[in-house]
């Protein structure tokens, strides 16, 4: 009867994060025009900050309730998802063309992202100091982001740009309470599923939690790929890979000490950093990620989860 329920949560999350998630993107698109920023800044900003919420309550709750190793693994869990698969499904059901702008600058803060998260956690945990660090460089993130539109304002005329009203901000804050609502149901499901199968909590933050806490990012994925929003798409994945790291550790760790298991930094950090440079020379070969790069991406997550599993 519990598991039923559990299965029950799981499977009425997931239902209301698609809807929401397909809402938020429309209305997210609109948000370009309406601004004058390209769908690129939307999707590093607006739809990466919306999607990375349930990462941020989740690690925030985690560290709060004395369960820091849960909100370091999500983080890492989590940006492995977004990489290897979300963008590894989405390549290969289509090859993605890719922007030069967001290779050569986003990427490069992606690196920058996750080379501060591996140097932070060398000395053992990430506390107020790292925090502030990291949030210094979301703010200087966020600000080249921006500063990316006002170009492609400047060649928007005023009349071009439809007008919104307070009904099309309601339908936003809907869709991004759709998105909190359905990942909170779909994640309490899965680790109470994962709790019953008697799966530790080790395997859950990298994997359980982590998949769940990525849903959003999948479902807005796959809203993307419908309406052929690839630039939306990519800077969606990049934008939240970067937010994970400076917007959640920073915020979180500002709040609590989270000390960072040896495992972690031996072998889980260092693989993240090697398929984030791995991913990012994908995005640049041809400007495109093929459909046969998106199943070595898939492979890879297959790996990451079967090499977990084994070592704990």
């Amino acid at each position: 009867m519990v598991s039923l329920l559990l299965l029950g949560m799981l499977a009425a999350g997931l239902a209301v994060l698609i809807i929401g998630a397909d809402v938020f993107v429309g209305q997210a698109g609109k948000l370009a025009l309406t601004f004058r920023i390209p769908p690129l800044v939307v999707g590093l900003t607006l739809v990466a900050f919306g999607t990375s919420l349930p990462e941020l309550a989740v690690s925030l709750n985690a560290a709060l309730e004395g369960n820091p190793g849960l909100a370091v693994g999500n983080v890492i869990g989590s940006n492995l998802a977004n990489t290897l698969l979300i963008l590894g499904l989405a390549a290969s059901l289509t090859a993605l063309p890719v922007s030069r702008e967001c290779v050569l600058r986003d990427g490069a803060w992606w690196i920058i992202a996750t080379l501060g998260f591996v140097l932070a956690a060398q000395s053992g945990g990430i506390g107020r100091l790292e925090g502030a660090c990291l949030l210094a460089g979301l703010a200087l993130y966020l600000f080249t982001a921006l500063r990316g539109g006002v170009d492609f304002a400047e060649e928007v005329e005023q009349e071009d740009a439809p007008r919104h009203g307070a009904r099309n901000w309601l339908i936003i804050a809907g869709s991004l309470g759709a998105i909190w609502a359905g990942s909170e149901l779909a994640v309490h499901g899965a680790v109470g599923l994962a709790g019953r199968l008697g799966v530790s909590d080790t395997v859950v933050g990298l994997t359980v939690v982590a998949l769940g806490t990525s849903l959003p990012e999948l479902a807005t994925t796959l809203a993307c790929l419908r309406k052929r929003g690839t630039d939306m798409l990519i800077g969606g994945i990049v934008g939240s890979n970067i937010f994970n790291i400076f917007a959640i550790l920073g915020i979180t760790g500002t709040v609590a000490t989270l000390p960072v298991a040896h495992s972690l930094v031996t072998f889980d950090l260092p693989l993240l950093m090697i398929i984030s440079v791995g991913a990012l020379v994908m995005l640049r070969t041809g400007w495109v990620v093929s459909r046969r790069e998106g199943i070595v991406l898939l492979g890879g997550y297959a790996a990451y989860l079967g090499t977990t599993a084994y070592a704990i």
